[in-house]
């Protein structure tokens, strides 16, 4: 068996790009940054492309990153390498306004007012709400160019929950798509050293 037989994946997913459609690092992705990524497409039109990195806690508490929450002590999540000091909010309430909904139970921003208000009255839990700083953008076409390259696996978004052990996502889904996890764990975070 080649070492290219040896890390391909089987079962890829025929997933649009599209808004509510997950990319997947591919286990070798050598950018840092987006190595063992799991992204959740929230914008993919005309004007570029914009997601969230659903799958890896920071060490920032929530109360650390936002006064207007100081008892809300969850853990943020490393959104993207773009706008690292903007916060974006992906939630499980279709009640708040001005909010968008990517796929099933998730919605993204609204009223911020709104979400501070309804966390310090305990109307929100820690189970419905996740903050990211950050999101990953891209230019008009600049996505379409990298699926061509093959620099991002597809997977519809409905299929995965990101709400619970969501650090677990990238694992489970290169799992499911024919990798060994005993082998997936093994790969470094950065595939230079190994």
């Amino acid at each position: 068996m080649s070492e290219k037989d040896f890390f391909k994946i089987n079962n890829i997913p025929n997933a649009p790009l599209q808004k509510g459609t997950m990319l997947v690092s591919p286990p070798l992705m050598a950018d840092g940054v987006f190595h063992k990524s799991v992204i959740l497409l929230l914008e993919h039109n005309d004007e570029g492309s914009l997601g969230l990195i659903v799958n890896k806690p920071t060490n920032y508490k929530v109360s650390q990153v936002l006064k207007e929450l100081p008892d809300f002590n969850k853990d943020t999540f490393f959104g993207g390498p773009v706008s690292a000091n903007h916060i974006q909010v992906l939630h499980r309430l279709s009640s708040i306004a001005d909010s968008v909904n990517i796929i099933n139970d998730v919605f993204w921003g609204g009223d911020f007012k709104k979400i501070f208000e309804m966390i310090n009255l305990n109307h929100i839990n820690e189970t419905e709400i996740n903050f990211y700083l950050g999101y990953a953008g891209w230019s008009p076409e600049q996505l379409n160019k990298e699926m061509e390259e093959n620099f991002w696996i597809l997977v519809p978004g409905e299929k995965y929950d990101i709400w619970n052990e969501p650090e677990a996502l990238w694992e489970t889904i290169i799992t499911e798509l024919g990798l060994n996890p005993k082998i997936a764990a093994t790969i470094p975070d950065d595939p230079m050293y190994n």
